[in-house]
């Protein structure tokens, strides 16, 4: 799986000022579980991770538009897809 550049991952980082950007529906939590804007935080060599909205394999691409930001939890609930 090829992943997102720096530059991607540096301005996707940027993007939502540190908070986890899920909105996905996860089988306990209701959308959006972290509720309009999500308290979560973490620093830029914090807790995050960098996953796909559209996976590689469904035809997504390494694009900024196509990357957010989550927090661990997220991560873990998302089912780790993407980096």
């Amino acid at each position: 799986m090829i992943d997102f550049s720096a530059s991607v991952k540096n301005d996707a980082f940027r993007r939502p000022g540190g908070r986890c950007e899920c909105m996905r529906e996860h089988a306990d939590l209701p959308a959006p579980h972290h509720g309009h804007r999500s308290q979560r935080s973490f620093t830029k060599r914090g807790n995050w991770h960098a996953l796909y909205k559209i996976p590689l394999d469904a035809g997504g691409g390494n694009s900024l538009g196509n990357c957010e930001i989550v927090c661990e939890k997220c991560y873990e609930l998302a089912g780790s897809k993407g980096k």
